[in-house]
């Protein structure tokens, strides 16, 4: 068992120190504050049931981590030897878990790292500032929860917005692949983002009575 790993009882206290942790939750999923009862099975168990790990890292947000459940219940109802570590932060760990009204499947596991982002709670006063913490914050974390993962990982799926995970990947020499969880629409706005500045078509001011188009330099 992992080192770091609180120790399984009826009831688990809750785990607060730095280092990210693992957690494995059987029915029913109890949650009282911090506290959360869990369940985890051995390595060798893990090691020897699955030949496929893949580790889902979703942007921290309601319509980025929904899509990627999904996605993550598609993959594993087609493949029942393919085991998923779902990454979330320790606040959204506690809202998955209060939400649960069945358990995960047993090869579905929710894996917390620290709370070193702004909570979700009244993040749209700063979205700039929490979507910069997602991307300066995370990958350490993430991180050194990769490396201690066991099985280790096979494969990675991330959310598009958390870019910094293709380098992550790449360093380890796993594969990575990228969810969109947003509309087509936004996609192709994004992806033409370059021609709308090429053709002075963004930034625009719309108090100007004009075009709206601006001369500011970007």
């Amino acid at each position: 068992p992992h080192k770091n790993r609180c120790k399984t009882k009826s009831r688990i206290k809750s785990c607060s120190s730095s280092t990210p942790t693992l957690s494995l939750f059987p029915s029913p999923i109890r949650v009282e504050g911090k506290q959360m009862e869990e369940e985890p099975r051995s390595a060798t168990t893990l090691r020897l049931s699955h030949h496929l790990h893949l580790v889902a890292m979703p942007y921290p947000g309601r319509g980025h981590i929904n899509p990627m459940l999904n996605l993550c219940s598609l993959l594993l109802s087609s493949q029942p030897d393919l085991l998923i570590s779902f990454v979330v932060t320790e606040e959204w760990l506690g809202f998955l878990s209060a939400e649960l009204h069945s358990p995960p499947p047993p090869n579905l596991r929710l894996v917390a790292i620290p709370q070193v982002i702004p909570s979700e709670i009244g993040r749209a006063a700063d979205f700039a500032g929490f979507y910069e913490a997602t991307n300066t914050k995370l990958p350490d974390p993430f991180e050194r929860l990769l490396d201690r993962l066991d099985p280790p990982s096979t494969a990675i799926i991330y959310d598009t917005f958390l870019t910094w995970v293709v380098g992550v990947g790449n360093k380890r020499n796993i594969p990575v692949a990228s969810l969109f969880t947003e509309s087509a629409s936004v996609y192709t706005l994004l992806s033409h983002v370059d021609l709308l500045v090429q053709h002075g078509h963004f930034p625009l001011d719309l108090d100007l009575g004009n075009s709206g188009r601006i001369s500011t330099s970007l």
